[in-house]
């Protein structure tokens, strides 16, 4: 996953590789795993590779199918600190794929999307809570 995540990086391989079937399906195989099938940062690498690609306009409507929101509802929805980075990447790349105007009935009917985007505005709004106060965000 780090080596897709670090292709992704670059913008002239995000089209192809968006386009790439297997791609796609190993990215949300290995970001959707357990910790005996993939360590965390592999997932992490295949959360972010999804997101870098959700960079490029032209891949936004491409990536809004189902396998791509099931693998992100999943990883942001996921509870432990542990998970902070692969929830956030995950949100990020909903963000992304919502400023495409076409996707937004899809992703709005998706089931758990919207839960999870609430859950991530909770514990946003939580840390801020927590830094204005002068206590640690949790």
């Amino acid at each position: 996953a780090s080596v897709l995540r670090m292709k992704a990086r670059l913008p002239e391989n995000r089209d192809s590789m968006a386009r790439h079937p297997y791609v796609l399906d190993t990215l949300c195989q290995i970001s959707k795993g357990n910790d005996k099938e993939y360590p965390l940062k592999e997932r992490e690498n295949a959360l972010r590779a999804m997101m870098h690609l959700s960079n490029e306009s032209a891949n936004r409507r491409l990536l809004c199918n189902k396998m791509i929101l099931d693998a992100l509802v999943y990883c942001a929805s996921r509870t432990g600190d542990q998970y902070m980075e692969t929830r956030e990447s995950a949100i990020v790349t909903i963000e992304r794929l919502a400023t495409e105007v076409a996707n937004r009935q899809y992703l709005a009917r998706h089931e758990g999307l919207i839960v999870a985007v609430a859950q991530a505005t909770e514990r946003e709004l939580r840390a801020e809570l927590e830094m204005a106060s002068g206590e640690n965000p949790s």
